[in-house]
């Protein structure tokens, strides 16, 4: 962990909470160690809980935190379709062809009932597309 401590390449989180865990083996108060890090005492007491209960292990993130996609696969594989198609297929010119058309052609074709450019321009960024 004191490696982890050091290092520049270690998530910023991971990195606190192995100072959490050093400051309290060292035998500084939960009080000092949560001012020290700049935490909470409920996060230092947290985070050891976790180590005691799983070791080292317990320090990274659970899977599953963040926030959830709000639109399925199918509209994100829709967009990608799209966009991967000539735009005169759909009545357009290739100058008009943007992530607002999508947006707006995801929504005239059904696939979802509303849905931002800029959520589409993610869409697309995600499998390195642009339109």
């Amino acid at each position: 962990m004191e490696s982890w401590v050091r290092s520049r390449s270690k998530p910023y989180g991971l990195v606190r909470r192995a100072q959490i865990i050093l400051l309290l083996d060292q035998g500084m108060t939960i009080t000092k160690v949560a001012r020290n890090v700049n935490v909470t005492r409920t996060v230092v007491r947290d985070w050891a809980k976790r180590f005691m209960q799983c070791g080292i292990d317990g320090l990274y993130d659970e899977p599953g935190r963040g926030r959830k996609p709000v639109f399925s696969v199918d509209v994100a594989i829709h967009a990608i379709k799209i966009a991967c198609e000539k735009p005169d297929h759909r009545g357009r010119s290739l100058s008009q062809w943007d992530c607002t058309e999508i947006a707006k052609e995801l929504v005239r074709s059904g696939v979802v009932d509303d849905i931002s450019p800029e959520t589409v321009r993610r869409i697309l960024e995600s499998q390195k597309l642009k339109p």
